[in-house]
């Protein structure tokens, strides 16, 4: 199939602005958008975009803006959000987000194959990843970056040397602080394909030509990694490496597809890794030569990957998702070879398309319920210090909708005291005042997890994870309990309940 539209089929244009409109459509459903640490990384933001204006921040919150790979939110966000709302900004990146992702993709697809290929349209499966889901937008962001400095690497691999230096040094910090791991992903994709390069035409370019190529991405990432050891506190937790199981690294290519209906989620892996093995094993689909290298060291090296580095978890989940991205770009359709190839194609259309139907109606059903939480916070006073607990089962390990830091929206509507902000030395450019810090250290929670087997009888709670002993609660305004029946055999004193949702209660912590 050509650029052009084949008989039966729309042009890429129309399908384009469908199948973005489609993909967008969740954002214009929700006021918050239902994402695990969004809600938490929104509030940090807002206290940074309004930190002078306020004189309850500085007595909570200090920014501590610093070299940190992990700034493509707070970056876009922190100035945008002084002249629109946070809720806006937030969802003006959300968008970002999505159309950099299929704009990487789909330019990718064009500069290898010459043209868009069809298989290109797999990246409408991606968008709402799992970790997508989980709120890591930074990492999102920061792998459609990757995949556009890919194809700008291939379309520029003619342009002068030093004029890619520069274009591609620039481009290497940006992704850098965008986001750490999308900037070693940027490296597997071109490194890998020089390999490639090297391994294809040892025989034909002599070494010096080879050490020309080689040099270029040697020293084109030397200044943002040599400003990153020196410079960045995220340098300092390079220690901070643990290993996760076997099957955990194995079982993470799935999360590309894996939102809110398992049973459909299932279905939609099967059909995907279907089509496409029997599609290469009979000739249907080919793999373009420069991706080829990528996926097989990214696949090497997922097999080795840590579950914590840098401080960061989950980081044998994040390597697939940009695999998948990548072998989307990479694949061409051979019709020729095919003659079922257009009910196929429109048939995982319709498929996408109702996966992205299903994610604006589970995003829009979480409407009502972050609305009684809205309403709650009314009750409380600016500059309240809330504490949250929220229980939940280890199975599902994902809830729906998220409310692991919903009390993250008190800061922005009251200027609340959250003890579980993502304020983390060395990962974001903001902090806690040094009392609070010292708080925020001895609060256990927001997550308190118990089994299945438990929940109708309730947890008896060991002393070291009650967040409602005395020493504690006397510190809090207010607490905020979340399906609280888990709690039956606990005795909180001192406390009056404000506001009951349908499965919530807050109360006022009386000294």
């Amino acid at each position: 199939m050509s650029s052009k539209a084949s008989p039966g089929l729309p042009s890429h244009f129309t399908l384009l602005m469908l199948l973005s409109g489609l993909a967008l459509l969740p954002l214009g459903l929700v006021d918050i958008p239902p994402l695990v640490d969004y809600l938490n990384h929104i509030a940090r933001d807002y206290v940074l975009a309004h930190f002078d204006e306020s004189n309850i921040f500085p007595r909570f919150y200090r920014p501590q803006w610093a070299f940190l790979p992990n700034l493509a939110m707070d970056a876009a966000i922190v100035p945008l959000a002084k002249f629109v709302s946070i809720d806006l900004a937030g969802k003006l990146f959300l968008a970002a987000v999505f159309l950099l992702t299929i704009g990487g993709v789909f330019a990718l697809s064009f500069v290898l194959h010459g043209r868009i290929e069809w298989p290109a349209y797999l990246v409408f499966f991606f968008l709402y990843h799992r970790l997508i889901l989980w709120g890591y937008l930074n990492f999102s962001f920061g792998i459609a970056l990757a995949l556009l400095g890919f194809a700008c690497w291939l379309l520029l691999q003619h342009k002068s040397w030093t004029l890619r230096l520069v274009v591609f040094t620039l481009f290497a910090i940006t992704l850098l602080l965008s986001h750490l791991f999308a900037f070693a992903v940027y490296l597997l994709f071109i490194g890998g394909y020089q390999l490639g390069q090297t391994v294809k035409n040892w025989r034909v370019k002599s070494l010096r030509q080879q050490l020309n190529d080689w040099s270029l991405i040697l020293l084109h990432v030397i200044v943002p990694v040599l400003i990153f050891i020196a410079l960045s506190p995220t340098a300092e937790k390079s220690g901070s490496i643990r290993f996760g199981s076997f099957l955990q690294k194995l079982t993470s290519a799935f999360h590309v597809v894996n939102n809110y209906y398992r049973p459909l989620d299932y279905a939609t892996f099967a059909v995907l890794v279907g089509t496409i093995g029997l599609g290469l094993w009979k000739r249907w689909l080919t793999l373009a030569e420069p991706v080829l290298w990528p996926l097989i060291i990214g696949g090497l090296l997922q097999l080795g990957m840590p579950e914590t580095l840098f401080g960061s978890q989950t980081a044998d989940s994040r390597l697939p998702i940009a695999l998948w991205m990548l072998l989307a770009a990479g694949l061409k359709l051979n019709p020729e070879r095919f003659s079922f190839a257009k009910p196929v194609f429109l048939a995982l259309l319709a498929l996408a398309a109702a996966r992205l139907g299903v994610v604006a109606v589970e995003w829009w059903r979480a409407n009502p319920v972050y609305e009684e939480y809205l309403a709650a916070f009314e009750k409380i006073e600016p500059g309240t210090k809330l504490l949250s607990v929220v229980p939940l089962p280890r199975n599902p390990s994902f809830h729906h909708p998220p409310l692991n830091f919903i009390a993250s929206r008190a800061v922005i509507g009251k200027s609340a005291f959250d003890p579980f902000m993502f304020a983390d030395y060395g990962h974001q450019p903001l902090g806690f005042t040094e009392p609070y810090l010292a708080l925020s250290k001895v609060t256990p929670g927001p997550i308190i997890y118990y089994n299945d087997q438990q929940s109708t009888a309730g947890r008896p709670l060991k002393d070291w994870e009650n967040p409602f002993r005395d020493e504690i609660l006397r510190k809090y305004d207010y607490l905020l309990l979340i399906n609280g029946g888990i709690f039956n055999e606990a005795s909180l004193n001192h406390i009056q309940s404000v506001y009951s949702g349908s499965n919530f209660v807050l109360y006022r912590i009386t000294q």
